[in-house]
Order: C-alpha cells, then sequence, then structure tokens
C-alpha cells in the first residue's frame, strides 16, 4: 500500500469525499480532526467494493513480486552457501 499511496489515498475518498457535506467538524490544536454531529449511519452500511479490490491488488503484488522476490533471493544465498561449502 506503501508503494501506492496516492492511489489508496484516492481509493478512500471516493467514499468518504461525498459524505463530507453531512459532517460538521472542526480542527483541533494538535492538527486532528473532531467530528461535532453523529455520522455512525454514514459508514455503517457501505458499498466497499473498491476498497477490497484495491487491497486484492496490492496483497497480489505482495506475493507475486515482493515475497517472491526475497524467496529467490533466501534460495540463491542458500544455493551460493551450499556449493561454497561443498
Amino acid at each position: 500500500m506503501l508503494d501506492r499511496i496516492d492511489d489508496y489515498r484516492e481509493t478512500l475518498q471516493t467514499h468518504s469525499g461525498p459524505l463530507m457535506e453531512f459532517i460538521d467538524w472542526r480542527a483541533t490544536p494538535d492538527r486532528n480532526v473532531e467530528v461535532l454531529n453523529d455520522t455512525a449511519d454514514l459508514y455503517r452500511f457501505f458499498d466497499c467494493t473498491e476498497e477490497a479490490e484495491f487491497l486484492d491488488a496490492c496483497v497480489a503484488h505482495t506475493c507475486a513480486g515482493v515475497l517472491l522476490g526475497h524467496c529467490m533471493d533466501f534460495e540463491l544465498i542458500r544455493y551460493q552457501t551450499a556449493v561454497v561449502f561443498t
């Protein structure tokens, strides 16, 4: 997800952006946000298909790319170690 942080932010804003007109909030001195009205109904039941698809793509990238690369590196080290010590 960190590799695609801008895409992640956009995915979250697709859901929360349209809801902003229904949320009363104020900035706090510690640079946070305080929600002033009840927003539970806005988030209780929502379609998170886009978020799930984004997460699925991130997991697939991690499994097929990142983890596979680490496994291949590990196997190369094991092979080199075996060659050196035999």
